[in-house]
């Protein structure tokens, strides 16, 4: 089977690190607790906890070191992540690897060597749980097993911190295009009706603020008719049978003034089904509605002058179908009322004038 280039893999492999941000991050007691057990397991000074950048090597956590990073180039840890899971140099000086290596032939002096891989889950070597010594050293197959589960350890650390990053950053987001959808006020509440959540744009359409509104129960501005009748409770009601209420009502601001609103409530629920609260979006529909209804009323008074006059009056669209006809055209006419179609109102125009109309 071909392998991908050695840069390839190396991109790989960097990119696998540098989803867990963890290069020069400051140090933590889980990990410190790492290094300590890794050292005390196999009777050594030093125990590290090791990331392999690029040409570096970032230590996360050590016990007997002193430093946090060192250059690649003189790295046991360089070799060990060509390792299939775990690398063991009882005794430096006498493996061709190691033999010449500065920090063996010169200061510090190392001589033994074990590091367990860390490795992602899907295979990427970025670093190492290690013991070092500055004199030749055996490894029991019990210390080898328990840096091995140690390494592991580690791994299940870097997942936790990634996953909570993940879902807080998740969490931000979420909190980001909620708060931007200024235009709909959007309230979370608990199963029983209580507010969780309250968008800026419910502070802004409502009038409380979300540090006024929290634990309080959702009614709070629905109207005092609405509240008598339990309509809050119906629409949680409706939520939880449908999947959503929809409605169109008058609803109440913090100083009391009225407004139209078109909203829906939705259920919340948990991964196993339960409702565990409930999210009401509403827009503030006041102006529309007023605009609708003002509209409406001018169509109306109109329609009433077009009804009473005593002349023929008819619409017309742009392709020249009539679309209504006003009632002294059907008195006059002696046409069914509302027919409009072409055949029946060029029936009573004159032979003569017909291609003319």
């Amino acid at each position: 089977m071909n392998r991908p280039p050695a840069r390839e893999t190396e991109a790989a492999r960097l990119g696998a690190l540098d989803r867990y941000r963890m290069l020069d991050t400051p140090r933590e007691q889980d990990f410190d607790e790492i290094a300590e057990a890794a050292a005390e397991l196999c009777e050594v000074p030093i125990g590290v906890v090791n990331l392999i950048g690029d040409g570096r090597q970032f230590f996360k956590a050590e016990v007997g070191l002193g430093v946090r990073e060192t250059p690649l180039e003189s790295s046991f840890c360089r070799q060990a992540i060509l390792q299939e899971d775990f690398l063991y140099v009882p005794d430096a000086r006498h493996d061709p690897r190691f033999e010449a290596n500065p920090l063996v032939v010169g200061d510090p002096g190392l001589r033994f060597y074990a590091g367990a891989l860390l490795k992602t889950a899907d295979g990427h070597p970025i670093g190492t749980v290690c013991v070092l010594d500055t004199k030749p050293h055996q490894l029991t197959e019990r210390q080898r097993k328990g840096l091995a589960r140690l390494a592991r350890q580690t791994m299940a650390q870097m997942e936790l911190r990634r996953s909570l990053r993940a879902q807080e950053e998740q969490r931000l987001l979420h909190e980001r295009i909620v708060d931007g959808a200024t235009d709909y006020a959007i309230v979370a509440t608990d199963a029983a009706g209580r507010v969780t959540r309250w968008n800026t744009g419910a502070e802004r359409t409502l009038g409380w603020t979300q540090a006024e509104m929290l634990g309080r129960a959702v009614d709070a501005f629905f109207t005092p008719d609405d509240r008598a009748s339990g309509r809050p409770e119906i629409e949680m009601r409706l939520a939880e049978k449908n999947g959503s209420a929809p409605d169109e009502r008058w609803h109440v601001r913090k100083d009391g003034s009225r407004f139209w609103a078109s909203g829906k409530m939705m259920p919340l629920r948990s991964d196993d089904g339960r409702t565990v609260g409930f999210l009401k979006i509403l827009r503030d529909r006041t102006r529309e509605r007023d605009a609708g209804a003002a509209l409406e009323a001018s169509e109306l008074r109109y329609r009433s002058l077009v009804e009473v006059s005593p002349q023929v009056v008819w619409f017309g669209d742009i392709d020249g179908n009539v679309t209504y006809c006003n009632a002294y055209w059907y008195a006059y006419t002696g046409l069914p009322a509302n027919e409009t179609g072409e055949t029946s109102w060029m029936g009573v125009i004159h032979p003569d004038h017909r291609d003319a109309t």
